[in-house]
């Protein structure tokens, strides 16, 4: 199910497969951009490329400072030129289109989203449409065409035009050698695996991550040393490039709430409080490890289904007092607004 999130101003979407975290990662470092770009122009051109933009977009005086791995991922012209050119900072000159064309774009790249000025008169949306389909970028295209062929249409409708593969783009930057900056060896019963991922990512989602690979970073490839889980830490990082968790079963999730706090990754853990089966059976078990970790909708989850059932309150009373004392509290309290009475059989 496609989840379609507006931002607060209402003038762009940002669609994603699953309601994850509030801001998509691309959508972050796109922020990173605009605020290089107004630096490099106050400072009349001069200004070196900062740490972690490791390609530049220019466009007649504008320098548009991006990241490899995102173009490549998101566009298949920027994929061909990066694949091509194997260094470790490029310079991609575009002469075919104006900067407002260009920006517009690598605004849809990193977010996926249209904002209502990149298509404001019927000239720009063609222009648009014309370099959308240039780089390869299909789906802005058809959004750009449905703009054209209907004038009421809103840019927040248009950007439904058809499937986002905004998820699915991210996680092909994870494990990718020729862009990645970070090699993370992880060890498990004297096995170790390597997973590949970047600076700009991985340091700016996870604080234990930031300080694992800032320790270790003096030019090049850092390497950073994890003991643990491969399976457990690879979820965690598919998470933080792409916001998507999945889990079949309460026990994988546990895992994934008790890496994803280790790490600091807080919104993984609100999503995995989203994503638990709460049943009569499992809520003693459940609430048990709400009250371990602090998970306050886990626990308000749990304390609801119990609540629609006396009996099984009955015959577990002397184990919620033990958990916590105002567990019972709390727990009578769901059940007057519910029912109106309290009583328990």
């Amino acid at each position: 199910k496609r989840i379609i999130h507006a931002d607060i101003a209402g003038n762009h979407l940002i669609v994603q497969e699953e309601p994850s975290v509030k801001e998509n990662i691309g959508s972050k470092l796109f922020q990173q951009i605009n605020r290089h770009e107004k630096l490099y122009i106050q400072n009349g051109g001069d200004l070196s490329v900062p740490t972690f933009f490791d390609c530049a977009v220019i466009v007649g005086k504008h320098r548009l400072c991006c990241h490899k791995a995102i173009l490549k991922c998101r566009c298949p012209v920027f994929e061909k030129i990066i694949s091509a050119h194997k260094t470790s900072h490029l310079e991609v000159l575009i002469t075919d289109a104006n900067v407002h064309t260009v920006a517009a774009m690598i605004h849809f790249i990193y977010t996926d989203t249209l904002k209502a000025n990149h298509v404001n008169t019927p000239r720009a949306t063609r222009t648009l449409m014309v370099a959308a389909k240039s780089y390869g970028l299909d789906r802005l295209a058809q959004i750009c065409h449905d703009i054209l062929t209907n004038e009421k249409i809103d840019v927040r409708d248009a950007n439904e035009a058809s499937a986002s593969t905004l998820v699915t783009d991210f996680a092909k930057m994870i494990n990718d050698p020729d862009t990645a900056d970070v090699r993370i060896l992880i060890s498990s019963e004297n096995v170790t695996k390597i997973v590949y991922g970047h600076r700009y990512v991985l340091m700016r989602r996870s604080p234990i991550l930031f300080g694992l690979i800032h320790s270790s970073v003096g030019g090049g490839l850092a390497t950073v040393h994890i003991a643990g889980s491969y399976e457990g830490i690879l979820r965690l990082i598919l998470f933080v490039y792409t916001g998507m968790l999945t889990a079949e079963h309460n026990e994988q999730l546990m895992k994934d709430v008790e890496i994803a706090r280790a790490y600091g990754v807080l919104d993984m853990v609100h999503r995995c409080e989203c994503l638990f089966n709460v049943s009569i059976e499992n809520s003693f078990e459940l609430l048990e490890f709400s009250l371990r970790y602090g998970l306050q909708r886990l626990k308000q989850a749990t304390l609801l289904e119990l609540a629609k059932d006396r009996k099984a309150i009955s015959e577990i009373m002397a184990k919620l007092v033990s958990l916590d004392s105002g567990i019972l509290s709390e727990l009578f309290d769901l059940i007057k607004e519910d029912q109106g009475v309290f009583a328990i059989i």
